[in-house]
Formats: C-alpha cells, structure tokens, sequence
C-alpha cells in the first residue's frame, strides 16, 4: 500500500513539472516564414495613374525575371544582407 502511494506521489510529481514546464515556459518564437532572397531588382513604380484604376502595389522585387510582391520577404534582412537593399524610382 505504502509502495503504491509512493509511486502515484513520484508519477504525479513528474508529470506536474513535464506539464507545468509546457504551460509556462517562454514560447519560443515560430521562424519567420518570409522569404530570405536577395531580389535581382527592387522598384518603387511612382508613375501617374489614371482615377479609379485599381493599382497594385506600388514597390515590387523582380526576382529571375518575375515581378514578386514585397509581402511575400523579410525587408528587414533584405536591406541588411543584399546588393539591393532600397528601391529604384520610376517616374
């Protein structure tokens, strides 16, 4: 009987910490799922447009030929880590 409360106090202390550990240790931050590619061309498209026209946005990357929206990267490690690191004006 004694063997058995001891067991069911050990048992339920380690699985107390093994929970307790999950609940509250610091969550340790999902990776940043944006892309980390130096763009071949970074361009801020300030040409006119017509009124009512719906635009995309105005910076874009090229990237091996394509246009790619500026949402889909890291800017932050773009400008820190790449040749083309801010945008060229078209006017």
């Amino acid at each position: 009987m004694k063997k058995e409360i001891i067991i069911s106090v050990f048992v339920g202390l380690i699985l107390g910490l093994v929970i307790g550990f999950f609940i509250f240790s610091p969550k340790i931050p999902i990776e940043n799922s944006k892309l980390k590619i130096c763009p071949d061309e970074w361009y801020d498209n300030q040409m006119p447009t017509t009124v009512g026209s719906e635009n995309p946005p105005s910076q874009y990357f090229i990237v091996n030929g394509e246009r790619r929206e500026l949402s889909e990267f890291d800017v932050d490690w773009i400008k820190e880590n790449c040749e083309v690191n801010e945008p060229t004006v078209v006017q």
